[in-house]
């Protein structure tokens, strides 16, 4: 019986002896000549998009509007209800995985084989993580293009997490409300 010593591959391509796998880079080692020459040229064709601060117009229509998003969220969404959904079944899960590839008519299928208290669940955080959406987005607008402090917009960040923890995140079929 063949046995290979671990670090060593053959050289599928030519005949010469197998070769040995280098170890893992040390990521505090310098970088080559050549892989400054690559990033150089990446920097180049890629870059970074976030406007200096000086540049960037003012948040107050921004701030405004966000603060509106974050408002009608707690006014349509129970957050005392949101937080008091602990787990969720498989089966809620798989729905809640794949819904958004799924046509009304199919999520209404997948309900009727769900418990209620399971279907209640759905139509409870459901809408809930739907209006998320746009909260991040206008947040991620906000910090790149617009002159917000950071205080003013660790504020808004903060009213969002409270939102975000309530709607909570799925891990291993129990609703996390702490991320």
């Amino acid at each position: 019986m063949n046995e290979r010593s671990q670090g060593f591959t053959p050289d599928s391509a030519t005949n010469e002896a197998p070769k040995e796998i280098p170890e893992k880079a040390d990521i505090h080692q310098e970088a080559t000549a050549e892989e400054m020459a690559y990033l150089e040229c990446f920097l180049k064709d890629h870059p970074e998009k976030i406007a200096a601060i000086e540049t960037r117009r003012d948040c107050e229509q921004e701030k405004h509007e966000l603060q509106m998003l974050l408002q009608n969220f707690e006014e349509a969404h129970s957050l005392e209800e949101l937080n008091a959904i602990p787990d969720v079944t498989p089966e809620l899960y798989n729905l809640f995985a794949h819904d958004r590839d799924m046509s009304a008519e199919q999520i209404e299928s997948a309900l009727a084989n769900l418990s209620p208290e399971d279907a209640k669940r759905y139509q409870t955080r459901s809408p809930a993580i739907k209006d998320l959406k746009p909260i991040v987005a206008l947040m991620n607008k906000m910090e790149k293009e617009t002159n917000i402090s950071q205080a003013e917009f660790d504020k808004l960040r903060t009213a969002y997490k409270v939102l975000s923890r309530a709607v909570g995140m799925i891990n291993n079929n129990k609703v996390d409300h702490t991320r």
